[in-house]
């Protein structure tokens, strides 16, 4: 906290007042999102059905493979700011237009809705975060990034309760009409920041694959941790949707439920992030804290998906225990396994897992979901990611311990 206060007390009067509307930016883009996210989930339901989610999953992989890169080609030209609104605008437009058709029972519009829901929410914010990494400092990202993400848990977990009571109130159209709206005004918060050049690339490029040689076991491990962990959630997602499409019919009861959801998902990573788990790593190695994450999650897929599997507040609770554990525990305990690593080697280590390994593990599975998904295969599935996620660990620490380079290297 004193570290935070005296960079805070460093900057100038105009810096902080660009930190606030960055700050106000990622709040605004966090809390519209459950907006779009539990209405557009509810109509795809409808009409497609739960178990059509692993399709719309792939094709949200595919669209946003095709604008980011777009957005990467056009950056240069046009501008990040340029880029930003005019994103904003054009998802505002396609919820707002395809949404008007769905009401006119073109209802075969809702696997667009859905598909551009899972991509818009990755390029708004690949884009306010690739901003920040150039705006702030090395030292002021290590102090500002802590808070960054807790406000951004904190928007999701109210515009959550903010999308229950609007659908409660206002239905599905009026859930979409407030989402766009919050989403529109992070359009004039974040137009006043400073044109930033794009920060010059290192001319003695390293591709992934080279900068981790001589670790390569090591970062496989990691990157196939990723990707396990990548099948459960998809997995484990389906099934909590079949199992909501047929207990709650009801469109406005659909939307108000996923609301509360989202912000029962973010509540639990906001308190496991910053109560729970800085308790809870003073006490226990990364080792212990790596094997507790697949040990939690198998206890809970036993008697929530197992024992409880009929019932909606079970499945619930283990969707909201995974979710919560992934956006918090696990995204911060696998930072933990790149701190044994060269500058050079946690480029390429990151690059593979959190970038390519993360995206693809989310695409193969949502690819092999679409033809597999009797409950024997899902629960074959769940369970043999969650056995090898285990043996991944043993290799990968195993790999630590005699690898000298992942000790020597570290400070480099």
């Amino acid at each position: 906290m004193s570290s935070l206060v005296s960079t805070f007390r460093n900057l100038t009067t105009e810096e902080r007042r660009h930190f606030f509307l960055l700050f106000l930016t990622d709040f605004l883009i966090l809390f519209s999102y459950p907006f779009f996210r539990a209405s557009t989930t509810t109509l795809f339901l409808e009409s497609y059905g739960a178990k059509s989610s692993p399709q719309a999953w792939f094709a949200a992989i595919l669209v946003i493979a095709i604008v980011i890169g777009v957005i990467n080609f056009s950056q240069k030209k046009w501008g990040i700011h340029r880029i930003y609104s005019g994103l904003t605008m054009f998802s505002v437009l396609i919820f707002f237009g395809l949404y008007g058709a769905y009401e006119k029972g073109q209802n075969e519009v809702a696997f667009m809705l859905f598909v551009w829901k899972e991509a818009y929410i990755v390029l708004v914010f690949h884009l306010l975060i690739g901003y920040c990494n150039n705006f702030f400092s090395a030292e002021q990202a290590k102090v500002f990034y802590g808070p960054l993400t807790g406000i951004g848990s904190l928007a999701s977990m109210l515009g959550g309760f903010a999308t229950a009571g609007v659908s409660e109130t206002l239905g599905v159209t009026g859930v979409i009409v407030v989402g766009s709206a919050l989403l529109v005004l992070s359009i004039p918060s974040f137009w006043p920041t400073p044109r930033l050049g794009l920060k010059k690339q290192i001319e003695n490029k390293i591709t992934p694959l080279k900068s981790i040689q001589g670790v390569g076991p090591y970062v496989f491990c990691i990157a196939a941790i990723v990707i396990l962990s990548q099948f459960i959630l998809t997995i484990t997602e389906l099934k909590f949707n079949v199992l909501f499409e047929q207990i709650i019919p009801i469109s406005a009861d659909r939307t108000a439920y996923l609301g509360y959801m989202y912000s029962a998902i973010n509540g639990f990573a906001l308190v496991l992030q910053f109560i729970i788990f800085p308790l809870v790593l003073s006490k226990v190695s990364n080792r212990v804290l790596h094997y507790c994450i697949p040990g939690l999650y198998l206890l809970l897929a036993i008697l929530g998906l197992g024992v409880g599997a009929q019932y909606l507040m079970f499945a619930a609770i283990v969707f909201i225990v995974f979710k919560g554990t992934d956006y918090s525990v696990f995204a911060v305990a696998k930072e933990f396994l790149y701190q044994n690593l060269s500058y050079w080697q946690r480029y390429g280590a990151k690059y593979i897992a959190d970038m390519f390994c993360y995206r693809s593990g989310k695409a193969f599975s949502s690819l092999l979901l679409i033809y597999f998904q009797s409950e024997l295969m899902l629960s074959v599935f769940l369970y043999s990611c969650l056995a090898l996620w285990f043996v991944t660990l043993y290799f990968l620490f195993k790999f630590q311990r005699q690898e000298p380079r992942l000790n020597s290297q570290a400070s480099l």
